[in-house]
């Protein structure tokens, strides 16, 4: 996309949005710790379990890494994930349980949702809103609910943020 003449095109998603999300709503004292460090918490994963400190934004195993721990937040499947990120289901599937093993508050968050999602049949983001599921339980609902807290929040918030500019920044085209 080309800006118009004399305009400036921004991206207002901020940084690990979704993952300080999962973070805060499953407590997890880990990914906490490495907020309140700001250091980018899927490199600093990716330096301890490779146990290579030279790791960084740009290296590949940090892009698996990321892409591993993402996908596991979100109710992902060692076959499943080892399809979209090209390592081997056993290797997926070990990973995982280190991830878990590091971050088990995660782990308690997500079957929180999946037996809110079963018991009663909808699940509630920070802001108050709800998701109803009217289907028939199933991992595929399970892993939308999980998904749904964290975009629907990020979403929420990328709108309060652009009413603010288009409120106080009458001069900006949204």
């Amino acid at each position: 996309f080309i800006p118009d003449p004399g305009c400036t095109i921004f991206d207002i998603d901020g940084d690990s949005a979704d993952l300080r999300i999962v973070t805060w709503e499953s407590g997890c004292r880990q990914m906490q710790a490495y907020f309140s460090a700001k250091v980018k918490p899927y490199v600093e994963i990716a330096k301890e379990f490779y146990r290579d400190p030279s790791i960084t934004k740009h290296h590949p195993s940090y892009k698996s890494m990321k892409a591993l721990c993402h996908g596991s937040n979100y109710g992902g499947t060692g076959p499943g994930l080892s399809e979209r990120i090209g390592l081997p289901v056993h290797d997926v599937e070990r990973m995982q349980k280190w991830y878990f093993g590091m971050c088990p508050e995660i782990k308690v968050w997500q079957d929180d949702i999946r037996n809110q999602v079963r018991g009663r049949g909808w699940i509630e983001n920070p802001f108050g809103y709800r998701m109803y599921f009217l289907d028939r339980y199933s991992e595929k609902m399970a892993n939308e609910a999980l998904a749904w807290t964290p975009q629907s929040s990020v979403g929420i918030l990328i709108n309060h943020a652009l009413v603010q500019i288009d409120e106080q920044l009458p001069w900006c085209q949204l």
